[in-house]
């Protein structure tokens, strides 16, 4: 009997990669989040040449392409090291770790941005003493130098995050647990939900936070920005 109610329940579980709407699901929300980038410059003035605003949307598509990879591996990994019948909800684990991931990583993304400016500044990286600021002209090996740190920074923000995560599971697995059993019958309505409805908004919200920090300030400090007259090779 113990058999068949665990077959139920893993039957009923939302798993994040199991299928071609899971999939859809997935495009649909990188659709939307980088939308909001669109939208951004629509709106922001000064506005910022197309190629500076290429390579800064493109940046930060690819850091939050990376972070989503990390964050479905978190989740899978963290519902595998749970190990319990009752803690087989990959959705739940998402939301978890999606939600520091909008909040606390966004905050952790900006202090290691941060202590790289400072670093490129003591040893005279000078391309990477300015994010956002490609060369003048603009050269793609600049922007391929803050992609790859960038990069780095997402990552260590996110080992951080799920490091947080797996000291505290139990209680959070029992949180997600409690928070999405409305829906635990409702598999595909869940993964909506967690992949779509929620971060909608939080998305939006960390995109349009981390795209200021990410370009090149309006008002430029003096011991922060490399004359644009000087080139960086």
């Amino acid at each position: 009997m113990s058999i068949i109610n665990a077959t139920a329940r893993e039957a009923n579980n939302c798993k994040l990669i199991s299928g071609t709407f899971e999939t859809l699901v997935q495009i649909g929300l990188g659709i939307i989040a980088l939308s909001v980038l669109v939208l951004k410059r629509t709106y922001e003035k000064p506005q910022r040449p197309f190629q500076v605003w290429a390579y800064d949307a493109s940046k930060q598509a690819i850091g939050a392409g990376v972070a989503h990879a990390a964050n479905l591996f978190i989740a899978i990994l963290l519902v595998k090291l749970a190990g319990s019948e009752d803690a087989q909800d990959e959705c739940s684990f998402y939301f978890i770790n999606f939600t520091l991931d909008t909040s606390l990583g966004v905050l952790l993304n900006w202090l290691l941005l941060r202590t790289t400016v400072a670093a490129a500044l003591h040893f005279n990286w000078t391309w990477l003493q300015v994010p956002g600021f490609y060369g003048n002209p603009i050269q793609a090996k600049v922007w391929l130098t803050q992609l790859l740190s960038w990069i780095a920074i997402v990552l260590t923000a996110k080992l951080v995050i799920a490091r947080a995560i797996y000291a505290f599971s139990s209680p959070l697995n029992a949180f997600g647990n409690w928070l999405f059993e409305p829906l635990s019958n409702y598999p595909k309505l869940e993964l909506l939900f967690v992949m779509v409805a929620c971060p909608c908004l939080m998305n939006a919200l960390q995109f349009w936070v981390t795209d200021n920090f990410l370009k090149k300030p309006a008002a430029q400090d003096a011991r922060l920005i490399v004359d644009e007259k000087t080139p960086l090779v």
